[in-house]
């Protein structure tokens, strides 16, 4: 049992060994995909990217749906649809060109004769024909769904048929990344390497005259930490944000409270759902915490349902032992029969026996039970944090989304930190997704999704 505060008290600051351009701290598949846009716009400069695990995406991001999302559910104003649509696309194209293997099997939003899931259906077909939105949809009734898929429930009314939504084999995608940051001139990976403390420092002295971020770390077997003096820093650490994050932000910026959904997935075998092509989605979860127990299919065509919610950590367990998740990765038998109920809803013949706990993942959140699940979180342009970037909020669609954020970020320093060093950057640069403050922290964080709910 490990808490933040019990590792700093055993490691003081000292000064640094190196310093680097860039520190990406987070192996998952956004501070992969942030590392390798930093290599290929800025190859003069030194990219680190430091993970705590042995491998790459041990966390978050290998137990996911892995489902490239067509950016049908946000507002048209949010990060969320802008950085999905915009990722959507980058990696349908990337998957295409490095012969990651994906799949576009289009997906169902299904809707049964309840009178609030038929009108979500509704508006959210109307919202998708919003062009700011940026995607394609169609309306189907109960009878066009079936259809497409014939196991569907006689009693479902409607449908949204997304045709852009798909499936990615992520641990390939990550492979993919790893290896181009890897193979950069100035591209390293640092794994097992846990980040105890970060203390920016930016009044130079003699001594001492760089400036920037000094980042402690201890590598695994190593009982001595080491210091690097970070010139810009990226924190994408996922399910261990609120403790990096939080240390570094100004009393003028509230700090996060996390929050732990665990989701449990099943894997299944038998009736009911032969030959099914398409993902098969319910109405989501009414505070958009998740987007219902759905069906996804994976590259062979095997059938797994997932993921539920189960909040864990809402006793504060996380103030104690930061990593008190690892105990919750297996998925939960006990929620089998509730998983059971939702799935029968829009597959009756679905049998229980064939289905079998498979694994599980946790989403690290920003709002609780009961609370509307916000927008993406990008911390930047702080006036005592230059050269900085936070995220926070980025499990679905992150993955999709993966590519976006990268590809912004990289123009983003482009245009803020090497703007009068214009010989680093390799490359024409395009527009930037959320280029004010406001455009990149998104909607406010209680402006509803849906005005039907």
């Amino acid at each position: 049992m490990v808490s933040a505060k019990s590792l700093l008290s055993k490691f003081p600051m000292r000064p640094p060994d190196m310093t680097v351009d860039h520190l990406v701290v987070g192996g998952g598949v956004i501070g992969l995909a942030i590392s390798e846009a930093l290599v290929k716009r800025f190859p003069r400069k030194t990219t680190y990217l430091v993970e705590r695990k042995k491998a790459v995406g041990q966390e978050t991001s290998s137990r996911s749906s892995e489902v490239i999302h067509a950016g049908i559910y946000y507002p048209k104003n949010s990060l969320k649809t802008r950085f999905c649509t915009r990722g959507r696309d980058l990696l349908y194209e990337r998957c295409k060109a490095d012969s990651i293997p994906h799949k576009k099997t289009g997906k169902l939003v299904v809707a049964g004769k309840n009178k609030r899931n038929i009108l979500y259906v509704g508006e959210l077909f109307s919202h998708t024909q919003d062009p700011l939105v940026n995607t394609e949809s169609f309306y189907l009734t109960g009878d066009e769904a079936r259809e497409m898929e014939p196991a569907l429930s006689p009693e479902l009314m409607c449908a949204l048929y997304s045709p852009l939504t798909g499936i990615v084999d992520s641990h390939s995608l990550m492979s993919s990344m790893q290896s181009n940051i890897e193979s950069s001139p100035n591209g390293e990976i640092v794994l097992g390497t846990q980040v105890l403390r970060i203390e920016p420092s930016f009044d130079p002295t003699p001594s001492n005259p760089n400036t920037g971020y000094l980042v402690q770390m201890l590598t695994s077997g190593s009982t001595t930490p080491d210091v690097i003096l970070a010139k810009s820093l990226v924190l994408s650490t996922g399910l261990s944000t609120f403790h990096l994050l939080n240390s570094l932000l100004p009393s003028d910026i509230p700090q996060i409270t996390p929050h732990y959904a665990k989701g449990s997935y099943l894997s299944y075998s038998g009736k009911g759902a032969e030959g099914i092509n398409t993902l098969i989605y319910p109405v989501p979860e009414q505070d958009m915490t998740g987007l219902g127990t759905h069906l996804t299919l994976d590259l062979d065509g095997k059938v797994r349902f997932g993921p539920d919610i189960e909040w864990i950590g809402e006793n504060g367990e996380w103030k104690e032992d930061m990593d008190f998740w690892e105990k919750q990765l297996g998925p939960s038998e006990e929620r089998k029969e509730l998983m059971f109920r939702a799935i029968s809803s829009y597959l009756p013949n679905v049998e229980y026996s064939g289905l079998k706990p498979d694994y599980a993942g946790i989403r690290p959140n920003i709002v609780g039970p009961g609370e509307t699940n916000p927008d993406f979180k990008i911390y930047h342009s702080i006036p005592k944090l230059p050269n900085f970037v936070g995220l926070a909020n980025m499990s679905s669609p992150g993955l999709t989304s993966s590519l976006a954020i990268g590809e912004g970020i990289e123009r983003f320093f482009a245009r803020e930190i090497y703007a009068s060093e214009p010989e680093a950057i390799e490359g024409e640069l395009g527009p930037v997704v959320g280029n004010t403050k406001e455009e990149w922290w998104g909607v406010a964080d209680n402006k509803p999704w849906w005005k039907v709910w």
